[in-house]
Order: structure tokens, then C-alpha cells, then sequence
């Protein structure tokens, strides 16, 4: 599956502002414009304070030219999943391995056009390859239901660890260790990080895009 979607599609780390101030046009498109989960911007960038705290990532359509989703992975000691959670809840940011052994996943975003079409596995794993990849014990992502039941259907496991809260519809809280996130990939590939690189070689883009 993904070596055929590798095919058509493609990821990059946003590195340059330029890229990265697209990572913030996509999400401003989708959460401000199409959902209305933040308001609109006079600059059409969805910005927030943990975006200097975090790596940004960009999904490409070869066949198009165009960059059509985007998510982000929250690094350093302070994750804002923390105030979700109780201080006393075992699996708190501050409570597990060290303090800044894990990211959080957030701002993940598709192209309307581009849902239901095949790729959202693809993006989904692409994003646990990247959590593994760096080094990250796992991630925390705060997520709706179906979105979570979706993540299970492809053998990826989610452990929930909260109940259901309003935060831009009914979302709960979820963990999902590096180990969980590779493991539909691993079990067809092998558990070493040659053949892990080789899955995703695809998805690498040959040439430098920005606009």
C-alpha cells in the first residue's frame, strides 16, 4: 500500500519559512475556514504558540504539484497535552521515562478533496515512522472518536487516556508508542530500521519545492 501511494505522493519536513508558513496556510484552510475551530486571520495562516516548539511536515501531490496536508510533532519538557491530563495521571508528559522522551502529535490536516481517498493511512504512518525516527519513545494525540477507531483499524494501537471533553467537538486524549506505530509496517518488513527506511524511501521528494 504505501510503496503504491509513494507512487503519487510524497512528504517533506518544512524547514524554510516558506515552507512552513504553507504548513500554516493548509491549517488555516481547514480548522479556521472549512471547520471554524479557530478564527480566520487577516494573513490566512493558522498560528499558534507551539509551532516555534515544534518540527513541521508537508504532504505533496506529484500528480497535481500541490502540498494538500500537513501535521506537526511537539517537542521539548512542556507539552500543552499536559494540561489535559491530571499531574497525577501515570502517563502524564512529566511523569513517564524522561521529561522530554515523547512529542505530541497535533494540527493534523487533509484536503477535503483528498479525504476518503486511500492516503490518510499513509499519513497516519508516515507520522509514527517520524516520531520513531526521531528518536521519540512516542506521541500524544488528542483526537475524535472515529478518528481513533480508524488508527485501531489499521493495527495501530491507541491507548486512551481520558474520557471524552469538548475541544472542537468531543475528543479524548491518546498515547501511541513508537512500537505501536511501526508495528503494521514491522510485521511485513522486519523490526530494523534498513528495511523500515526503505518503506518510506518512496515518499522522499528528489527536488526542493516551496511554492
Amino acid at each position: 500500500m504505501l510503496c503504491e501511494i509513494g507512487k503519487r505522493f510524497a512528504f517533506i519536513e518544512a524547514i524554510s519559512v516558506e515552507q512552513i508558513n504553507l504548513c500554516k496556510e493548509l491549517r488555516h484552510k481547514i480548522y479556521c475556514q472549512e471547520f471554524k475551530w479557530e478564527p480566520e486571520t487577516t494573513s490566512g495562516l493558522e498560528i499558534n504558540s507551539h509551532d516555534e516548539l515544534a518540527k513541521h511536515y508537508l504532504m505533496f501531490d506529484r500528480t497535481e504539484g500541490e502540498f494538500i496536508g500537513t501535521f506537526r510533532i511537539i517537542l521539548g519538557a512542556d507539552l500543552p497535552i499536559g494540561k489535559l491530563l491530571g499531574e497525577d495521571h501515570i502517563l502524564h508528559p512529566a511523569r513517564i521515562n524522561n521529561y522530554s522522551s515523547n512529542g505530541e502529535v497535533s494540527r493534523f490536516s487533509l484536503l477535503r478533496k483528498y479525504r476518503n481517498t486511500g492516503i490518510t493511512p499513509a499519513l497516519i504512518l508516515f507520522a509514527g515512522y517520524t516520531v520513531s525516527s526521531m528518536g521519540l519513545h512516542g506521541a500524544y494525540m488528542v483526537m475524535e472518536k472515529r478518528l481513533a477507531k480508524f488508527i485501531t483499524s489499521i493495527e495501530v494501537s491507541a491507548r486512551r487516556l481520558t474520557e471524552d471533553m469538548q475541544l472542537n467537538g468531543v475528543r479524548a486524549v491518546y498515547y501511541i508508542s513508537s512500537a505501536d506505530a511501526l508495528t503494521p509496517i514491522a510485521k511485513d518488513v522486519g523490526w530494523n530500521n534498513e528495511a523500515l527506511n526503505k518503506t518510506f524511501e518512496a515518499f522522499h521528494l528528489k527536488r526542493d519545492i516551496t511554492a
